[in-house]
């Protein structure tokens, strides 16, 4: 409750929804029926695959399949990464090079990224 032109007065904003906020360890131990990504205390949905990303994602899996015999290059697809303390991201594609990570959630930097968008991902 607070004062406008010294009389009482309560403001409501009902348009203005707040989200709860959960920690990024409630994150890591929550289901989902598909998985979602952990950017600052909200749950951010990811588009559901299509028959071409999983195309596109086979295709890639192919393309690294010869490099990897010559290489210590560790293809990941769609693991759950640490990019930050209050950051979790699912890239389709993660390229290790050197060591594979110990890790079940990695936060060491792979070589390469590969984001495959879909037809309704937004550029947010």
């Amino acid at each position: 409750m607070g004062e406008i032109r010294g009389r009482p007065a309560m403001l409501r904003f009902p348009w203005m929804a707040t989200k709860a906020q959960i920690t990024a360890e409630q994150y890591l131990h929550m289901p989902f029926d598909y998985d979602a990504e952990y950017v600052r205390g909200d749950i951010v949905e990811r588009s559901s695959p299509d028959l071409i990303h999983g195309r596109i994602q086979f295709l890639i899996a192919q393309a690294l399949v010869p490099v990897t015999r010559s290489q210590p290059l560790y293809p990941c697809f769609e693991v759950r990464m640490r990019v930050a303390p209050d950051v979790y991201r699912l890239p389709d594609v993660a390229v290790f090079a050197g060591e594979l990570p110990k890790e079940s959630v990695p936060s060491t930097p792979p070589l390469l990224v590969i984001e495959i968008l879909a037809r309704d991902d937004r550029p947010s």
